[in-house]
């Protein structure tokens, strides 16, 4: 069994023995070229991957503030220096116009810095008590 669309991500099926495969075609919309195929994962490969997201999760959850402040602040400059070539792979794959595209990612890059700087006055406040609860005061 064969399905087609005329969606630029087509989702096609193929007998293979006993179980069909589903694939996942990204194509340029602007183009219809083919950009690349992606396999459907079976169940084990997608509780491999919650697993992994999960873990993840729980190691960036344990890692010092400081740390996740360096990252974030790597992950705006990696996005800025990179801006152009992330934005034309939008472009390619979604078809956006390519200034939209670069601005995405210089807006991505933005919200990282964002982050890792209300990181660091998260980091700057210390606990105290009042109003029988704990607050953060500014240093």
């Amino acid at each position: 069994m064969n399905f087609e669309s005329s969606n630029p991500a087509t989702l096609y099926a193929t007998e293979s023995g006993r179980e069909a495969s589903m694939n996942f075609e990204s194509r340029n919309p602007a183009t219809g070229e083919l950009l690349g195929t992606h396999p459907e994962h079976n169940k084990a490969e997608i509780e491999v991957r919650l697993q992994r997201a999960w873990d993840g999760w729980q190691h960036w959850s344990r890692t010092p503030l400081q740390k996740r402040i360096a990252f974030l602040t790597r992950l705006a400059e990696l996005l800025e220096e990179r801006a152009e070539t992330y934005g034309r792979l939008i472009t390619a794959e979604m078809g956006k116009p390519l200034a939209d595209s670069i601005f995405e990612i210089k807006k991505s890059a933005w919200a990282a810095r964002h982050l890792a700087e209300a990181g660091k006055l998260i980091s700057s406040h210390s606990p105290s008590q009042a109003y029988r609860r704990r607050s953060y005061m500014n240093r």
